[in-house]
């Protein structure tokens, strides 16, 4: 205990993006987990932030893990507030394809080509518990959370087919 203590860092935040932080996750409760840019704007001008020190705070969350932003992906618009649903997803993806093979059992083609050749469509993604949900409150959140996919390599798009990724 005495080791973990001296190797410890404290994290000096400014208490603005505390609060800032801590409306962000409250307002995430309702929205499965993920926000858009703009709302999250909307919080930071409550407590006197600018856009830019809005975009900075997520990014410092981000470093700390505590929130993931992607600006770089494609989807530079969306937060996700709750990192637990991004994980959510791909396990829900993880799952389906353990069981299909563990069974041996492919209750239609989609679930076949993810777990045969690890393809997968956007019409799949798009009937997922997960990500039926997000995207009741984030539009085109399935086109967005293949960009970030594809960003962090986690897929490819499969060529000549607009609508297929490898993963």
């Amino acid at each position: 205990a005495r080791k973990l203590r001296e190797q410890a860092y404290i994290v000096k935040v400014p208490l603005k993006w505390h609060c800032f932080q801590t409306l962000i996750q409250k307002a995430a409760l309702n929205r499965c987990g993920v926000l858009n840019m703009s709302l999250c704007k909307v919080f930071g001008h409550k407590l006197g932030m600018s856009d830019e020190e809005v975009v900075s705070a997520i990014k410092f969350f981000h470093i700390l893990n505590s929130m993931l932003y992607y600006p770089d992906s494609g989807a530079d618009d969306i937060v996700f507030a709750n990192i637990h649903c991004l994980i959510d997803v791909i396990t829900e993806l993880m799952v389906t394809i353990c069981k299909a093979r563990n069974l041996n059992i492919y209750p239609n083609s989609d679930i076949k080509l993810l777990a045969m050749e690890g393809i997968v469509s956007l019409d799949f993604i798009r009937k997922m518990k997960e990500c039926s949900s997000i995207s009741r409150s984030i539009p085109h959140f399935v086109e967005k959370l293949l960009a970030i996919f594809q960003h962090l390599r986690i897929a490819v798009k499969v060529k000549n087919y607009e609508d297929q990724f490898f993963i």
